[in-house]
């Protein structure tokens, strides 16, 4: 027989088993359709993430008390806390070069009301420079100035999300909204598409004497003058602070520095287990759909052992027989083929359409993946029962149920 016979017969077959071909078809089809939609999206959520903690602070340093999960690994055996104030800041300013900005933060989640609205936001009480360093882009607006800083003005600035929450489509410039025992005059909101927007700032020096009654530090967030000096200005400081606290050993530390760098590494670090768990899920959903697929494969084949040999008994050969099969499979695996990727290019595209923030594409490596598992799949199940088949004897054959 020749290729175009073999397809045409193919054809002919699939068509006349409706439901056996449909089921056969419908079990790859929906696996590979659920794994390249979904690692589309995840290969664009892991690139977005990766960017933005990249791209953002790359010559930022932050000092906090205590052992951070960058440091416990390291081998740290001590529970006590560093106290982090002026004292502190002064040093730093002293004894470390290559710092170009300094912006000690206290940070708090509280409950801040307007009238008779209120909501919890995070409160973030810091200097001018804390915008500087962590590179805020204010489309309009300002954030807080020297003169707020230095007379502890009762002012804030806020994110568009919170002045949404408490002021609706009220302009909020120059209202008050009350915090703790104070109330703090709105001086600015900036836009939605900034860092956090559930963060309100206000001057340091106004919670230290009308707040919190501190004066000591969450963390400190610096800058340094390149950030090609990250590395050697991060040893300086770790040196400088365990003179300053009295530590002979880095292993006792009672504090962490740590900078984007190692912060990115934790994000790698994520974002490799998360592959990891959604490739597992991938190969168990796989496994199963493989399974329910072998199995009618396998049925449809060997139900037919009797048509196969009715036609070797009017002379076709077990060439031609594994030739049909071979047939059928390229057949249904093209039908798979153009199936699953328009799914998969129309689901990728409404996800990207519904919500514009979302830029996922279909990946080659995905695709490669789909084809070889269906090719696979198509090959071994449809074609193997075929030859053991055509491998029995008439009388075994006629006698099959």
């Amino acid at each position: 027989m020749t290729l175009r016979q073999h397809f045409a017969n193919a054809i002919t077959d699939l068509s006349r088993n409706k439901l056996r071909t449909g089921l056969s078809m419908l079990g790859i089809i929906i696996w590979v359709f659920s794994v390249i939609v979904m690692l589309s999206v995840w290969n664009w959520a892991t690139e977005e993430i990766v960017w933005q903690v990249n791209s953002m602070w790359t010559n930022m340093i932050t000092i906090t008390p205590g052992w951070s999960i960058f440091s416990i690994g390291q081998g740290g055996s001590r529970w006590d806390v560093a106290t982090i104030n002026d004292k502190t800041i002064n040093f730093l300013n002293t004894n470390v070069s290559n710092i170009d900005m300094i912006a000690p933060v206290v940070q708090w989640s509280k409950q801040v009301i307007y009238w008779d609205t209120n909501t919890r936001a995070t409160i973030v009480w810091t200097t001018p420079n804390y915008a500087n360093i962590r590179s805020l882009d204010f489309v309009w607006g300002r954030f807080l100035s020297e003169d707020e800083e230095s007379n502890m003005k009762k002012v804030a600035v806020l994110w568009n999300k919170i002045a949404t929450d408490l002021f609706g489509n009220e302009n909020p410039i120059w209202k008050s909204i009350k915090l703790e025992n104070i109330s703090l005059q709105i001086i600015w909101v900036l836009d939605e598409d900034a860092m956090a927007d559930s963060y309100i700032f206000v001057p340091i020096s106004t919670a230290k004497i009308r707040i919190l009654w501190t004066k000591d530090y969450h963390s400190i967030f610096l800058s340094t003058i390149d950030s090609k000096l990250i590395d050697s200005t991060k040893n300086d400081i770790e040196n400088s602070l365990r003179n300053f606290y009295g530590i002979k050993e880095w292993k006792n530390n009672n504090f962490s520095v740590t900078t984007q760098k190692e912060i990115l590494e934790i994000v790698d670090q994520i974002m490799w287990i998360m592959s990891t768990f959604l490739a597992a899920i991938a190969a168990i959903s796989l496994l199963v759909w493989w399974i329910g697929v072998m199995n009618i494969m396998l049925v449809s084949v060997t139900e037919r052992t009797k048509e196969i040999w009715i036609r070797k008994a009017i002379g076709a050969r077990k060439s031609d027989i594994v030739s049909q099969f071979l047939a059928e499979s390229v057949l249904m695996t093209v039908f798979w083929w153009i199936i699953w990727i328009l799914l998969s290019i129309l689901a990728v595209r409404i996800i990207n359409h519904v919500q514009d923030t979302i830029h996922a594409v279909i990946s080659l490596k995905s695709v490669l993946i789909a084809v070889i598992s269906s090719v696979s799949i198509g090959l071994i199940f449809w074609i193997m029962p075929a030859r053991n088949a055509a491998k029995l004897k008439p009388i075994d054959a006629l006698r099959f149920e």
